[in-house]
């Protein structure tokens, strides 16, 4: 009885990790929010750098470039939020030194910067379309010594 058990235990846990959508940080995403993951491979990197015009007010994203009323976005993908050395983050980005900017995260964000990490400092309305979010991200991206590899797993858009 208790080896029947506990193989049906597994089996539920095993078939909720393939069914259950995966989240950054386990909250689920905002309504009207679609994942770019699916979109990354083939996003139009040219139309990116053309989308992060909207971010070039208060951010840089050249290596070596100093910060304006936003931090240097310089190699993004897979950074710990929170760590450009010398920018008065708020306390709300603070708080997630223990995440990383992954492409979900990143995505996530970008869609609603307030709803994904509130008390942020970063007064922006957000990336709503989701093509050009993926071309964003892809382009940010781009702008490493060492770009992140892409993900290989898609996201639900759930």
């Amino acid at each position: 009885m208790t080896k029947i058990y506990c193989f049906s235990l597994a089996m539920i846990v095993i078939t909720m990790a393939f069914v259950l959508p995966v989240y950054a940080d386990d909250v689920p995403p905002p309504a009207g929010w679609e994942s770019v993951i699916p979109l990354l491979s083939t996003a139009d990197v040219n139309n990116g750098q053309k989308v992060s015009h909207v971010c070039g007010s208060c951010h840089t994203f050249d290596k070596g470039d100093g910060q304006k009323l936003g931090p240097n976005l310089y190699s993004i993908v897979n950074k710990t939020p929170g760590q450009t050395e010398g920018f008065p983050f708020s306390d709300a980005m603070k708080a997630r030194q223990d995440k990383k900017w992954t492409y979900d995260a990143l995505d996530r964000f970008l869609f609603d910067p307030k709803s994904y990490v509130p008390d942020t400092r970063m007064n922006f309305f957000g990336i709503k379309k989701t093509q050009d979010r993926a071309d964003l991200i892809a382009w940010l991206r781009t702008q490493s010594d060492k770009p992140a590899p892409l993900p290989k797993r898609q996201k639900s858009k759930e």
